[in-house]
């Protein structure tokens, strides 16, 4: 449940190295998910980890390496993870 994606249809695109353009989709984050990037960009937020309670420091983490480190992700981990 953690690691599955579901992608809002929004795009972005932009310009690397040499002009070279990308494309970067938005994922729609599920609750967990959400209080998850939540408690990784905020750990002193006592109340943020509340909302975890049911899981051990040991679960969270394990947790956390799945979440991108944004919701905006490339074209190949939309590709690796979009639902047919």
């Amino acid at each position: 449940m953690i690691n599955k994606w579901k992608f809002s249809g929004k795009t972005r695109t932009g310009y690397g190295e040499g002009s070279k353009r990308y494309t970067e989709y938005l994922i729609t984050p599920t609750i967990l998910q959400n209080h998850l990037a939540h408690y990784r960009n905020h750990p002193r937020d006592m109340v943020g980890r509340q909302t975890l309670r049911l899981y051990s420091d040991e679960q969270i983490q394990k947790m956390l390496t799945y979440i991108p480190p944004t919701w905006w992700v490339s074209e190949k981990f939309y590709n690796e993870h979009k639902e047919e």
